[in-house]
């Protein structure tokens, strides 16, 4: 994989798809001290898109004494996507909440939903 800048360049076998990555702050208070959670993104696990603060990317995200958690999650879409993270409408676009969910080990999840605009295909 080859980062440039929020550009993201993968290759799947022959075919090279291009990507942009969005940077979306995770913020979470009231979680159990000192324990890991895993993210997960409409379903998808997505722990090596997340660098929790001071960490590195793809790090393990554990929250703090107090049951914090910080982290930085890079949403990557294809360019044949095309989402707006934004809740003011726009013309000719599909109002669409994504959900984002945190993970403990004993599977209490705790939800966040990121209101997004889809513009349709042609």
């Amino acid at each position: 994989m080859v980062l440039l800048a929020n550009t993201l360049l993968t290759t799947q076998a022959s075919k090279v798809v291009k990507h942009r990555c969005f940077p979306i702050e995770i913020a979470a208070k009231g979680l159990a001290p000192k324990t890991n959670y895993n993210v997960f993104f409409d379903g998808t696990n997505v722990n090596a898109f997340v660098k929790p603060y001071g960490k590195n990317l793809g790090a393990q995200l554990v929250s703090d004494v107090k049951g914090q958690v910080k982290a930085l999650f890079l949403l990557n879409i294809n360019y044949n996507e095309n989402y707006i993270t934004n809740t003011q409408p726009k013309a000719r676009s599909i109002s669409r909440n994504r959900v984002l969910n945190l993970v403990d080990p004993n599977g209490n999840v705790t939800t966040s939903y990121i209101p997004t605009l889809q513009k349709p295909t042609r």
